[in-house]
């Protein structure tokens, strides 16, 4: 559920705000909107490729490696200033936080089993729709406070690097074989 929560604070909080963003730093409007067009676009393949990758290095893994280049898209938005460092950033996001969604149906059942996967998995997507709904909410409210969104991107930054802890922290329920260790 955290993770879930993270990831959709993070997807939804961007999709809201990057377009405005990048509007406050003179790039033009249909370039602006290109952007997430991009990440949209390469998301893509970059489901396949992550549902494909997880069934040979493991779901835990895959989501992990999402995680890290998530956090590196946010590393380059943070610095993004032009509109080719914003389409680095959005391939890297496309590629990464987009492409999660292939692995958590399969690395749930990977920790909890299969017995009671439909009402655990439909408890991650409430957290996930929780962080979802708080993710643009909290980066609004940086804004307002601090009339820019570099607060919200250092958050979101900051809500990166608590997935990819809360991915490292993964154990399995005791006995449970499918999960790697």
């Amino acid at each position: 559920g955290f993770i879930s929560f993270c990831d959709m604070f993070l997807i939804n909080g961007v999709i809201v705000h990057l377009v405005p963003h990048a509007l406050r730093l003179d790039i033009p409007a249909p370039q602006a909107a290109s952007i997430l067009s991009i990440a949209a676009a390469v998301s893509i393949p970059g489901r396949i490729f992550v549902g494909w990758l997880s069934d040979r290095i493991t779901n835990r893994r895959a989501l992990l490696l999402c995680l890290i280049l998530s956090v590196v898209a946010f590393l380059v938005l943070l610095r993004a200033d032009r509109l080719w460092i914003f389409y680095i950033f959005s391939v890297i996001y496309g590629l990464s936080l987009w492409s999660t969604g292939a692995i958590l149906s399969p690395l749930t059942a990977d920790i909890f089993g299969l017995k009671a996967h439909g009402s655990i998995l439909s408890f991650t997507f409430f957290a996930g729709m929780m962080g979802g709904g708080l993710g643009p909410v909290l980066m609004g409210y940086a804004f307002d406070l601090t009339g820019g969104y570099r607060v919200g991107l250092y958050f979101c930054f900051f809500v990166s690097l608590l997935a990819l802890a809360g991915v490292m922290a993964l154990r399995p329920i005791p006995d449970n074989p499918r999960f790697d260790r």
